[in-house]
């Protein structure tokens, strides 16, 4: 969250709902009929695949996970494919896909950045297929 500034990200932190979670608990990405983007304030958590049980990767203090698909396709939801456990007690802040598309709208830098995160990803869960 650099790449806002602290004063962007004083005013984007007026727009976050937070909540706390233990270790071991699940946290839920959707909260109502909208899917949320999660900032992972403190703490760290697995994300795991629901049909196969394995561990699809890791998020630590400071990145985010939940639903970042850029299309608008209503059926598709992460939750129904991943679930992410606490490893730890966590806080985390969240907000919904069409906060965030406005949001990395009004900042470029961010938007670049979370493409970046997702490349890696991608490269990551690429490598492990072929491995």
């Amino acid at each position: 969250m650099r790449k806002l500034g602290k004063e962007n990200l004083m005013k984007l932190c007026n727009t976050l709902e937070m909540e706390q979670f233990r270790k071991g608990e699940t946290i839920q990405y959707i909260k109502a009929s909208e899917n949320r983007v999660i900032f992972l304030k403190k703490g760290s958590v697995k994300i795991v695949d629901s049909i196969t049980d394995t561990v699809k990767y890791l998020v630590k203090e400071g990145n985010i996970f939940g639903e970042l698909s850029a299309d608008d396709d209503k059926d598709y939801q992460t939750a129904a494919e991943e679930h992410s456990v606490c490893l730890e007690d966590v806080v985390v802040c969240y907000l919904t896909t069409a906060q965030m598309q406005s949001v990395m709208d009004d900042y470029p830098s961010l938007k670049n950045h979370v493409i970046k995160v997702q490349s890696f990803r991608i490269k990551k869960l690429e490598r492990r297929l072929r491995d």
